[in-house]
């Protein structure tokens, strides 16, 4: 279960998403830089919690 939340928040998902969104302040993304910047952020995070709750 930590494995799991620690890939979610990490460099390849929510700290990725974050480093994304920090970027592109003052610049507007293509809704598919949108789209991606918020699979890894709320996306991984949605996902880390429903398998959280699976294995709990």
């Amino acid at each position: 279960m930590v494995r799991t939340l620690a890939q979610a928040s990490g460099h390849a998902c929510m700290a990725g998403g974050q480093a994304i969104d920090l970027a592109s302040v003052g610049i507007s993304l293509s809704l598919p830089e949108l789209e991606y910047m918020h699979l890894l952020k709320t996306g991984a995070l949605i996902r880390a919690s429903v398998l959280l709750g699976a294995m709990a």
